[in-house]
C-alpha cells in the first residue's frame, strides 16, 4: 500500500475514534456563541467528519517531515509523535473562553480525553503504518548546549506570550482576558511553555541546517498547520468570528515562527 493510502487510513480511522469519543461527551447549554450553519441544516456530522478526516491526514502527513532522525522502535516514532500533538491540544482546549466559562468540570475535560485518546490511537496507527524500518539515522544526546538549550526554550515561550498579549490588548480578539485577567495571564503561560517544549523536541529531528527555512519547517508547518487545523473546527460547530479566527491563527503562528528561529540548528549524527 502506498504511504499516500496509509496516511489517509490513518486519518480515516482517526477520525472513526474521535467521532465515537463525541458520542460519549456530555451536551452543555451555553448562549454565548449561536450554532453553526452546519448545526442549523443539521449536517455537521458530515461537515465535521470530512474536516476531521482531511485535518488528521495533514497532520499524519506531516510526520514525514521528522521522521528520519526519530529514534526508536516503529510504535515508541509514532507514539512519541502523536503525544507531541496531544500535549498541544490538550492545553490549547483548557483556554479560558466565554462560551466555556459555565461548562461542568465532566464537559471540561471531556474533549481533552476525546481530542487526546484521538491523537494518541493517530500515532499508534502511524507508528503501525507509516513508519519505514530503514528509519535507523540516530542522533547523539546532548548535542547543544544547555544554555542554547535553555535560551531557545525560554524565548519561544516569551513569543508565544507577546503574542497572545499582543491578540488581546491590541486586536481585541474573543478571550476573558478583561474579566479573567489572572486566569487567562496563567494559561498563556503554561500554553507557551508547553508549545515552546514540544517545538524544541521537534528541533532535533528536523535536517535542515538553513535557519530560516526551519523555522518555517518548524514553526510554520510543524505548530502552524496544526494549529489551523486546531482552530477552523471551531466554526463547524459555533457561528464564530471567521476574522477573529484568521488573526488568532496568523498572529500566533508569525510569532510562534520568530521564537523559532533561533532554535540550535548544528546537529551530529552517528
Amino acid at each position: 500500500m502506498k504511504r499516500t493510502m496509509k496516511i489517509l487510513l490513518v486519518g480515516f480511522i482517526t477520525t472513526v475514534i474521535r467521532i465515537i469519543g463525541q458520542m460519549f461527551i456530555p451536551s452543555y447549554e451555553q448562549n454565548v456563541l449561536a450554532p453553526s450553519v452546519f448545526v442549523k441544516q443539521g449536517t455537521m456530522p458530515i461537515a465535521f467528519s470530512i474536516y476531521a478526516f482531511l485535518g488528521f491526514s495533514v497532520i499524519a502527513a506531516m510526520y514525514l517531515l521528522v521522521e528520519k532522525r526519530m529514534t526508536g522502535s516503529k510504535k515508541a516514532k509514532g507514539l512519541k509523535y502523536g503525544a507531541a500533538y496531544c500535549i498541544i491540544w490538550v492545553v490549547y482546549l483548557f483556554e479560558p473562553l466565554p462560551h466555556s466559562a459555565g461548562a461542568n468540570f465532566i464537559n471540561a475535560i471531556a474533549y481533552p480525553i476525546a481530542d487526546g485518546i484521538a491523537l494518541i490511537v493517530m500515532g499508534l496507527l502511524i507508528g503501525i503504518l507509516i513508519v519505514k524500518d530503514s528509519d535507523k539515522i540516530v542522533v547523539k544526546k546532548n548535542i547543544y548546549k544547555s544554555s542554547r538549550a535553555l535560551f531557545s526554550f525560554i524565548f519561544i515561550a516569551i513569543c508565544f506570550m507577546a503574542g497572545r498579549i499582543f491578540q488581546y490588548t491590541v486586536m481585541d480578539i474573543y478571550s476573558l482576558f478583561d474579566t479573567q485577567f489572572f486566569k487567562t495571564l496563567l494559561w498563556v503561560a503554561i500554553t507557551g511553555v508547553t508549545v515552546s517544549a514540544v517545538l524544541i523536541w521537534f528541533n532535533q529531528f528536523v535536517s535542515c541546517k538553513n535557519r530560516i527555512k526551519r523555522a518555517l519547517i518548524i514553526g510554520g508547518v510543524l505548530y502552524g498547520l496544526n494549529i489551523t487545523i486546531f482552530n477552523f473546527f471551531i466554526p463547524l460547530v459555533f457561528n464564530f468570528d471567521v476574522t477573529d479566527l484568521l488573526i488568532r491563527t496568523f498572529v500566533e503562528i508569525c510569532f510562534v515562527t520568530v521564537g523559532t528561529l533561533f532554535l540550535p540548528v548544528k546537529q551530529n549524527t552517528i
